[in-house]
């Protein structure tokens, strides 16, 4: 986030490069050509999904296909996609940069999908994997499939992990709330009532939020953690 709101830093377009993942040959291109599309005054994120690969470049999967809409309401419970996979316009840029560096968020990818959607900007989530998201004992933060541990998600959110970055996310969006659109502020509030309440009430305040993730199933666990106090 230094880097993304550095002034000296000029471009159409911005995208994150971790060191260690291999780019396909078309990424730009296609992010390019879909944010060409969209008004350069409209803050607009192009993100796909990738294809993770061991340190030899042997596939071992494929990240999780969303197929649900990108949205302010899915953002506010999940990041569909990777920053090492994130292309955005210069208005997308303006956004982050009059949010500042200074957030105390779980991820920068994420906080830069929860800016993007809750400014009203356009979100594309490209299914085709546009990086080689390569494995190795140094990652700072690796895929679910290379440590083949499926119930991870699960143990984070009964310790708690999952609801502190959620308080955390909605700390910092309710102090730049006036960067986002009406309804999406309206969402922030319900949501954050939500998170607030417990059990039954937080099931109640999560379904007049509207908010979701990006499977039937992770909706479904979204639910079984707010009746259990872990949202």
């Amino acid at each position: 986030m230094s880097l993304v709101c550095r002034p000296d830093i000029e471009a159409s377009y911005y995208a994150f490069s971790d060191q260690d993942d291999t780019w396909k040959t078309d990424k730009l291109t296609r992010a390019v050509s879909w944010l060409n599309t969209i008004p350069a005054t409209t803050p607009a994120l192009f993100c796909t999904r990738t294809e993770v690969v061991s340190t030899n470049g042997k596939r071992i999967g494929y990240s999780h296909l969303f197929q649900k809409a990108p949205s302010f309401k899915n953002a506010l419970l999940q990041n569909i996609a990777g920053g090492n996979t994130m292309v955005f316009n210069n208005a997308a840029r303006a956004i982050l940069m009059k949010a500042g560096q200074q957030a105390k968020v779980a991820a920068h990818d994420w906080w830069v999908y929860q800016l993007v959607a809750g400014s009203g900007g356009q979100v594309h989530y490209d299914s085709y994997p546009s990086i080689l998201y390569r494995q190795h004992s140094g990652n700072l933060v690796g895929d679910r499939l290379s440590r083949k541990r499926p119930g991870d998600r699960l143990l984070s959110i009964w310790r708690g992990r999952y609801k502190h970055w959620i308080r955390n996310n909605i700390t910092e969006l309710l102090k730049i709330e006036n960067l986002l659109t009406p309804e999406n502020r309206r969402t922030l509030k319900l949501f954050a009532h939500a998170h607030e309440s417990s059990h039954w009430r937080s099931v109640v305040g999560v379904i007049k939020s509207g908010v979701y993730r990006g499977t039937k199933a992770g909706t479904a666990g979204l639910i079984a953690a707010a009746l259990l106090n872990k949202l």
